[in-house]
């Protein structure tokens, strides 16, 4: 799908078809696309400074939100705060600092857990999802259906739902957090009807 603009929980392709949006850009607009104010704060800071390496040079905008998490962190001891740019650097971070802590060189990974594609993290990666809804061929061997949920999915879609996959057999589901009792509603009931559909 090609998107051309969004606002809220919604987005619009080049041919005007709207979509109810349920993926949060992989969670990461959890205010909804183009929220006024942080589309605010977005233009004021290209006004000012676009980019500096935070390992090189502060600005306020860092130590701010800085302060800002290390005093919601819990717990009475000094708070240390590393700013990154995704979840898989957060990984890698936290990786390298319980090996130089430990001294230990092997790591634990739970099975089914998604710790990011970049390579330290993708060595504790066992699986291309956190969230899971498996559809299966055989309830007994738990043999995955992927063109069921890949018809689940095109047939959200055709019903006006943005949903995304994950690993074999997984469906995501990922609303902003603007989201309202009401959309959450209208995007479930699409879910359900399309699950009545294909699963007869």
């Amino acid at each position: 799908m090609l998107i051309d603009k969004g606002k809220g929980m919604w987005v619009d392709d080049p041919d005007g078809n709207t979509f109810l949006d349920f993926t949060s850009g992989i969670a990461v607009c959890n205010t909804g696309h183009c929220h006024p104010e942080v589309v605010e704060a977005a233009k004021d800071q290209l006004d000012r400074l676009i980019h500096t390496c935070g390992a090189d040079f502060y600005h306020a905008p860092m130590i701010e939100v800085a302060e800002e998490l290390a005093a919601i962190a819990p717990g009475k001891s000094k708070k240390r705060i590393f700013l990154g740019n995704s979840g898989a650097e957060a990984v890698e971070a936290g990786f390298k600092l319980a090996r130089w802590h430990s001294g230990l060189q092997n790591a634990l990974a739970f099975s089914g857990a998604f710790h990011g594609r970049t390579m330290g993290a993708l060595t504790l990666t066992a699986s291309k999802a956190v969230q899971k809804r498996k559809f299966v061929t055989n309830r007994h061997t738990k043999k995955h259906n992927k063109k069921i949920r890949d018809l689940m999915l095109r047939k959200c879609f055709e019903n006006g739902l943005l949903l995304l996959s994950g690993g074999d057999s997984t469906i995501r589901f990922c609303p902003p957090l603007i989201t309202t009792s009401e959309q959450i509603e209208v995007g479930l009931e699409i879910f359900s009807d399309v699950l009545k559909t294909v699963a007869g």
